[in-house]
This record gives structure tokens, sequence and C-alpha cells, in this order.
């Protein structure tokens, strides 16, 4: 199985950018990952 990455890696604001560059041509879900949730998952929700 191919598996396709593209990896988000930044200040919150860049993986703002970053989901927005994706989202504006086309790309209709991703799957997010955090290396501790419950530190960095308030920065994403905010």
């Amino acid at each position: 199985m191919r598996q396709n990455r593209y990896p988000l890696v930044g200040t919150p604001n860049d993986i703002v950018n970053g989901i927005e560059q994706l989202y504006n041509p086309g790309l209709s879900g991703t799957a997010l990952t955090f290396v501790n949730y419950r530190d960095e998952f308030s920065y994403f929700r905010d």
C-alpha cells in the first residue's frame, strides 16, 4: 500500500496556512496527529 504524506510543521499559524494551501485547490480531508495531544491540541483548537 502506498502512503502519501505531506507533513506540516511549524507555529500554529504555519499549520493553518498550510491547511488552507491544501484546501484551496480542492483537498477535502486531512488526518492530523500531535506529538503530545493534551499539550498541543489547544493551540490547534484556538
